[in-house]
């Protein structure tokens, strides 16, 4: 029941990707206006600008305002007087200007004015190569006006529109005007930008979702967005564009290198225009600004991408399913808190710089939206859950592990099988050696001091390494790694447990030698398969535990150790699985007390990672002579085997696992073995 919540879960927030598509514009304005607000003069974020870089204003592109100073100065320029306009436009062509743009739109000549229409029109003979280009209206999407016919007989005429969002803001221009007809004409800003790049117009191809063209002889294009729209990137300040007045051009008064071989545009923008525009990051402005962004962007190609829909679905559908189904489930409440407000704090730091420095906006809204609802629903569930399976766990293993291993299992209850089940596992068994005859010399509160003392502390390291302490019988420790619950690398924590369980040994010893105490040798066998772990036992008591033959296989091994006076023996399975991280040699085939098949046996020696540098050096030097003499002993290369080893045993007389290979090799070649000799060891005591 509870999976088919979870899968109802997820596909409604599938369907609900693009409800939330105001959210994700309202966090790219965030990044705007944080971006202009750092830069603004007397700001308390000011420190903050160099993470925030804005735009280098083009040097190319220079605005002529008709401000309000002009008005003033000039009033008929409201009406858009002929010869006021035509004498900027000869100021330019003597500036030598690159391209001079008109943004106005001329229906006609007022009748007033009809005087200087031929002044008008001269002035804009003066271009031919390129023309003016002047602004033409567009009365809806399919129909456009443009200026009167014998103006538009002299110049370039190009629309241009601004895109208004459902919260009225502006957040795209256009570069394409399509026409009722089904012709492409290019907008103003695409004009001047393949006049600024040398670009053929008739080479812009426009396609559903971008603009095609070549520039520097590299195919190049633009991505759109509702077959005609760029989206806007917000990183330059009015401020920065370089402005001048109309009056100063009208007067001939700015430095004639402002404006040689630039593109110039004239425009209004002035307080008695009524055509206002907002934009997120500034508030209302006017057109001339939005049309230098739109060039800048342009000029600096560095216009913001649009968001990828597919990306944004994959992550709204995949991070709940796999949050829910695979991380949600394995952590407490508290982390989940945790790992979803740094996931939004990450994703939110994500969107900051996919907008700011890749102009790639990612549609940060629904991924996030996801992840607080999936922990906030991952959350629910558990309340409802959590509590009787802690209390089932607590009940059931209150009998025979501790507190502590009971609250570790209780972080991953529902992998948790209390009813038997076959898993692999590895089984490990220690043993003091000969501690009936060391406890024969010892009073019974002496023996059981000792006893506390060995088993508290290798108990700790049995648990250290996530061991499930199974069982004691006397002085000999029963572990399992693998269960109650799935531990993959359940081999190497119990060799690991094993080498620090000699180590810890060897101290204890040692100490206990100095306190006038009898010293203790550890055996250790492991072994690695399959067997059935679980509660067994009556009705009125009953044990977690694990039964099989692959228990009675580490049993034998322990006592193996008897027979090469080694420390650590571990099955062939075992050693293959931690061989990437220990040291180890093969002893060779070995019958173990009671099993027909042979078992390839193993002497664990060191970790490959050891700091011991020493001891690791001489622990793989172990490893090589040793093999290299089995290899000969098996090949019935007696003499062979006994050369190899003869120095090396003298060097190293505490390997007893090579001394006692040696003398099996000596005594073979001194007296061979049948034809039939397989080389296997014969275990016939515990």
């Amino acid at each position: 029941m509870q999976h088919l919540v979870s899968c109802i879960f997820i596909v409604l927030l599938a369907f609900s990707i693009n409800y939330l598509t105001d959210a994700d514009r309202d966090i790219e304005d965030l990044w705007f206006k944080l971006r202009f607000y750092t830069h603004k003069e007397g700001s308390w974020l000011s420190f903050l600008s160099p993470l925030m870089p804005l735009s280098k204003a083009s040097e190319d592109l220079v605005c002529v305002k008709i401000d309000d100073e002009t008005a003033l100065a000039l009033p008929d320029i409201l009406k858009d007087k002929p010869d006021l306009l035509a004498t900027a436009l000869i100021n330019l062509e003597r500036y030598e200007v690159s391209l001079p743009v008109m943004d106005i739109y001329f229906p006609s000549i007022n009748a007033e004015y009809s005087t200087y229409t031929e002044l008008f029109h001269q002035s804009f003979r003066l271009y031919k190569d390129p023309r003016v280009i002047v602004r033409a209206s567009r009365r809806d999407d399919k129909t456009l006006l443009p200026p009167y016919p014998a103006l538009a007989k002299l110049t370039t005429q190009a629309p241009y529109f601004f895109k208004n969002f459902e919260d009225k803001a502006v957040r795209a221009s256009s570069l394409v005007f399509h026409s009722a007809n089904g012709d492409d004409m290019p907008a103003m800003p695409t004009l001047i930008y393949a006049h600024q790049k040398n670009i053929p117009t008739d080479d812009i191809l426009f396609e559903k979702d971008k603009m095609n063209f070549e520039i520097n002889g590299k195919k190049a294009y633009i991505p759109l967005i509702d077959n005609e729209f760029m989206l806007l990137n917000y990183n330059v300040l009015p401020k920065d564009f370089q402005t001048y007045s109309f009056l100063q051009l009208y007067f001939g008064q700015i430095p004639q290198e402002a404006l040689k071989g630039k593109t110039v545009i004239i425009s209004h923008s002035h307080s008695m225009d009524t055509e206002d525009y907002y934009v997120p990051a500034l508030g209302n402005v006017k057109s001339d600004y939005l049309l230098a962004l739109t060039l800048n962007n342009l000029f600096n190609s560095d216009w913001l991408k649009p968001p990828n829909k597919y990306l944004t679905a994959f992550l709204t559908i995949l991070l709940p399913f796999l949050l829910i189904y695979f991380y949600f489930p394995k952590t407490s409440i508290t982390k989940t808190v945790i790992f979803s407000l740094l996931f939004v704090a990450a994703f939110l730091a994500l969107s900051f710089i996919a907008t700011i420095y890749l102009q790639a906006p990612i549609q940060a809204a629904m991924p996030i939206f996801s992840i607080i609802f999936s922990a906030i629903y991952a959350i629910t569930v558990r309340y409802y859950t959590e509590a009787s399976e802690k209390n089932k766990i607590k009940e059931a293993f209150q009998h025979y592990i501790s507190p502590a291993v009971v609250n570790e299992i209780l972080k991953n209850p529902s992998k948790l099988n209390l009813h038997g089940e076959e898993r692999e596992v590895s089984i490990f068994f220690s043993d003091i050696e000969g501690f009936t005859a060391i406890s024969e010399h010892l009073t019974p509160l002496e023996v059981v001091a000792l006893l506390n003392e060995y088993l508290t502390e290798m108990t700790e390291i049995v648990l250290k390494h996530n061991g499930l302490l199974d069982k004691y019988e006397g002085d000999a420790i029963m572990a399992i790694f693998g269960a109650p619950i799935d531990q993959w690398d359940h081999p190497m924590k119990a060799c690991l447990c094993a080498l620090e369980n000699q180590r810890a040994a060897e101290k204890l010893s040692a100490r206990w030698k100095q306190e006038g105490k009898p010293e203790v040798k550890v055996r250790i066998g492991i072994n690695t398969g399959m067997a059935v772990v679980g509660n067994m036992g009556s009705t009125m008591r009953f044990d977690y535990t694990v039964v099989g033959d692959a228990v009675n296989v580490a049993a034998r091994l322990e006592t193996a150790n008897k027979i090469f006076n080694t420390k650590i023996l571990v099955s062939e399975t075992t050693a293959l699985a931690v061989d990437s991280g220990i040291v180890s040699r093969k002893i060779g085939s070995f019958r173990l007390l009671g099993k027909n098949e042979p078992t390839t046996v193993y002497e664990l020696l060191i970790e490959k990672d050891s700091q011991d540098a020493q001891a690791l050096g001489k622990a793989l030097r172990a490893k090589e002579v040793y093999e290299k003499a089995l290899f000969c002993y098996m090949q019935r290369e007696f003499e062979e085997s006994k050369s190899i080893l003869e120095n090396y045993v003298k060097e190293n007389t505490d390997d007893s696992l090579a001394a006692f290979l040696l003398e099996r090799a000596t005594g073979y070649a001194l007296v061979p073995p049948p034809p039939d000799w397989t080389g296997l060891i014969i275990q016939v005591f515990k």
